[in-house]
């Protein structure tokens, strides 16, 4: 094909792909392999059309490693999810906690563990002089290390 053919194909192309007349835009610029024309149509059929294993084709035709990288890296990511996805329903119907993979039963408590206890010792009647789990953050007194010296140490035997 002479390089005036080409140009005037192009030109007819680029006619099209303004018109909005994508596919036989593509036609066009895949007859006559013109990359920069076949970009923009993967970009339509990425960003518009939503496409993106077109787009992805169209980008690996343009030779546009870079949109090939991203389309493919993006299309990976979403395969991992719904693969996980899958394997956490499962594991739920088989009475599986997903991420150890132990039985469970039933389901995951709703409230703390030191209600759960009061609300048991109330059921059986045992009355609580004293509450022995923090109520609020105000009653949480922070760990600190007691520090013993060797000499201390041997003083206490």
């Amino acid at each position: 094909m002479e390089a005036s053919e080409k140009a005037m194909l192009v030109r007819r192309g680029n006619e099209l792909f303004n018109n909005k007349d994508y596919k036989n835009a593509l036609k066009i610029y895949l007859a006559v392999d013109n990359h920069s024309g076949i970009a923009r149509i993967a970009s339509i059929m990425e960003h518009e059309k939503k496409d993106r294993v077109t787009a992805l084709k169209l980008y690996k035709k343009a030779k546009h490693h870079a949109n090939v990288e991203k389309l493919a890296y993006e299309m990976a990511q979403a395969i991992r999810l719904l693969i996980k996805e899958d394997k956490e329903k499962e594991a739920v119907s088989n009475g599986e906690n997903y991420n150890t993979g132990y039985k469970i039963s039933g389901q995951a408590p709703t409230m703390l563990p030191h209600e759960a206890l009061l609300k048991a010792k109330a059921r059986l009647g045992i009355k609580t002089e004293k509450n022995y789990f923090a109520e609020s953050d105000k009653d949480i007194i922070p760990w600190r290390p007691i520090v013993i010296s060797k000499k201390d140490l041997d003083d206490m035997k």
